[in-house]
């Protein structure tokens, strides 16, 4: 009787820590809605990129790029970019206005925000990592 109950005692204190755990790996992603993060993509050079709660802006010198996303957020760790508007630079072959990025914040650490993203016009995912600056 005394085994059964100390066992239930442990199942419960896993599951509350395990809920727990989700529910900080979810308000962590809020740390990343808005700022100014920096991401590496080695060859293409350095993007920055800006959010506020509606519109993500991404700049990279060394392509001379500039454009302008609508943000829709789906939960506090899912948001698609859809509505690309190009300001600087030149729209990519085979690209359409109805292209939508999907992104997951996987998790948020030390200013470092780990991200998989796909999108309704490719098949690949790919994963990657950006720094806040701001």
């Amino acid at each position: 009787m005394k085994i059964q109950s100390l066992m239930s005692k442990i199942f419960f204190f896993s599951l509350l820590f395990f809920s727990l755990t989700i529910n900080a790996q979810v308000s962590n992603c809020k740390s990343a809605h808005i700022g100014k993060f920096e991401l590496d993509s080695g060859e293409y050079g350095v993007f920055v990129v800006e959010r506020n709660l509606k519109t993500q802006t991404e700049k990279n010198e060394k392509l001379g790029f500039k454009a302008i996303y609508d943000i829709v957020w789906k939960d506090d760790c899912h948001y698609e970019l859809k509505n690309r508007k190009i300001i600087k630079g030149e729209i990519l072959e085979g690209s359409s206005p109805n292209d939508v990025v999907k992104v997951e914040i996987v998790k948020v650490v030390d200013g470092k925000v780990f991200l998989k993203i796909g999108s309704n016009f490719s098949d690949e995912e790919m994963e990657c990592e950006m720094t806040k600056i701001k």
